[in-house]
């Protein structure tokens, strides 16, 4: 059953005279809720029932996205938020805007990802939901350090991944995973596969300077890391496309717990106007964020811990505006130190961007080849002012 599309005038009329249909959201202890939709909405802290039309609540849970806040529901009709089913209004606070989040959102109408503590908002739906606020999966980094194996198939000289086929690429990851787990006492490590699957080429192609993996390609190294309980990290490294135009290629993929994404600003190169690799390329904070959005909707619709996102950074110019990258829930945003030399300016470029303001965890690149010396798995742990949350070995 789909949302019926009505005049967003009328919609608004609507609105506004529905205040006052529902109480205030409180918070729960965690303990107390079950993540079952039917039995948490006859507890107002933990999760809700939405009435046929329009349902007016005043938030004053902490403020959170969306997309996770209810992500579990029932009812009988197949619902889906965010699909037509369900839209939730709120009023820009300063300026008195309309936003919406949902279909609206794609029709022009200005939108909103976030439920802001003490915001008013109203939901409309077309028929009784059952709401759970459910307490999301933890995140992989809780409590393990991630050590992988990067590059592309065949190609060594992108990475040491190229050297091996899949299973024993897998097989090198989990030896080095198996060193940092030995040295890292209580917290644990798992190996992952670091692989390219967007690589960045000097001619236009298709107007992208992008080649792509195809998905049964991709799909032999997805394959291998879940048969091992190990990690895999989709790396694309951009060109001229958009960012989360690519992304979405792997949808089918990004929905498994194990897969995870990674951009590489590097060869981000329409802003700049030439062909990567004739310029360092960079990525805006709006970029970023998209695809952190899009990540999010996946782990609220699997039920799966968060997606992580590597960006790799060496340069200040590689991310632009970084103070406007969001923190998302049921994203990890990793930045990752990516560059190579010698040791001091490794630790330099590992404090200023892998522990940026902007970075929740943070990654450390080691290269086989042009590190010089490379560091040791002792050297990695006691990097300053901590150690890295993913290790990438290239």
């Amino acid at each position: 059953m789909r949302l019926r599309r009505r005049p967003i005038a009328l919609l608004l009329a609507v609105l506004l005279g529905a205040m006052g249909a529902w109480g205030p959201a409180g918070q729960a202890d965690a303990a107390t809720c079950t993540g079952d939709p039917a039995s948490d909405a006859a507890l107002p802290d933990c999760g809700m029932l939405l009435a046929e039309g329009v349902t007016t609540l005043t938030w004053e849970r902490p403020s959170s996205q969306v997309a996770l806040v209810f992500a579990r529901f029932a009812d009988a009709g197949g619902l889906s938020p965010g699909h037509g089913a369900i839209e939730v209004w709120t009023q820009h606070p300063r300026s008195g805007q309309w936003q919406v989040w949902g279909p609206e959102a794609r029709r022009g109408v200005p939108s909103f990802r976030v439920l802001e503590h003490g915001q008013t908002y109203w939901f409309v739906t077309t028929q009784e939901v059952a709401w759970s606020f459910g307490v999301p999966p933890a995140s992989y980094l809780a409590d393990t350090q991630v050590v992988s194996l990067y590059g592309h198939p065949g190609v060594p000289f992108m990475g040491a991944l190229g050297r091996y086929s899949a299973a024993d690429a897998a097989d090198e990851a989990q030896r080095v995973a198996a060193l940092y787990d030995e040295a890292n006492g209580e917290r644990g490590a798992v190996g992952a596969l670091h692989l390219i699957v967007g690589v960045a080429q000097a001619g236009p192609g298709d107007g992208t300077y992008l080649g792509r993996m195809s998905l049964p390609a991709v799909q032999v190294y997805v394959d291998e890391t879940r048969r091992r309980g190990m990690l895999l990290f989709l790396d694309i490294q951009v060109g001229w496309a958009d960012p989360l135009v690519e992304v979405r290629r792997y949808e089918s993929l990004l929905r498994l717990a194990h897969v995870h994404v990674a951009l590489d600003p590097e060869f981000a190169t329409r802003s700049e106007g030439v062909a990567p690799g004739q310029a360092i390329g960079s990525l805006t904070a709006t970029e970023i964020n998209g695809v952190q959005d899009y990540l999010a909707g996946i782990s609220t619709a699997e039920h799966i811990p968060p997606k992580m996102l590597v960006v790799h950074q060496f340069r200040d110019d590689m991310i632009v505006a970084p103070q406007d990258i969001a923190a998302v829930e049921g994203v990890d945003l990793v930045i990752d130190m990516d560059g190579f030399g010698p040791p001091f300016q490794k630790r330099w470029g590992y404090d200023r961007y892998a522990h940026g303001a902007y970075a929740e965890y943070a990654a450390f690149k080691l290269f086989y080849d042009w590190d010089r010396p490379l560091l040791s798995v002792q050297e990695v742990l006691s990097l300053s002012p901590g150690p890295p949350d993913y290790v990438i070995y290239q």
